[in-house]
């Protein structure tokens, strides 16, 4: 019973405090809102609040959270998905990304490419990390393009 008052609870703030932004607030909104159906902690349910009023921080956090299971089921896919809210202007969130595909079993299979397109983003936009690892996930599958692009 309680998850259900806390379920209505966050859906009644969402519809008299959702963030009036068009197409991208809606997209927002829809895939932060699957969160709803999973228990979550208090400090989750915080984040989970504060992303559905469009807060970039909160997201990322949230994304995090999700991603690690902290708080919240662990869920790969709707980490990523969070994570991709953030892709033009959060090079972690891009470097998550590609963690993701490089890590993560889709289908049966890490997504290499997809990882390599995720790492390059977010050392282009100043991750530390991102260089090193897209070059370790290169020599991994010997693709001489990301091999060059993440040459010195």
């Amino acid at each position: 019973m309680k998850w259900i008052k806390s379920l209505w609870f966050k859906l009644l703030w969402f519809k008299n405090n959702k963030p009036e932004h068009g197409e991208a607030g809606q997209e927002a909104g829809s895939v932060i809102l699957e969160l709803a159906k999973s228990p979550m902690s208090s400090d989750v349910e915080r984040l989970f609040l504060q992303a559905l009023a469009d807060d970039p921080i909160a997201i990322f956090k949230l994304a995090l959270r999700v991603y690690k299971g902290f708080g919240v089921e662990q869920d790969y896919s709707l980490a990523y998905q969070i994570f991709k809210l953030l892709w033009s202007e959060d090079a972690d969130a891009e470097f998550y990304m590609g963690e993701i595909c490089r890590e993560v079993l889709v289908n049966g299979e890490a997504d290499y490419h997809q990882a390599c397109c995720h790492y390059a983003a977010a050392s282009e936009m100043g991750n530390p990390q991102a260089k090193m690892r897209l070059r370790e996930t290169a020599e991994l599958t010997g693709d001489k393009f990301w091999l060059e692009w993440s040459g010195d």
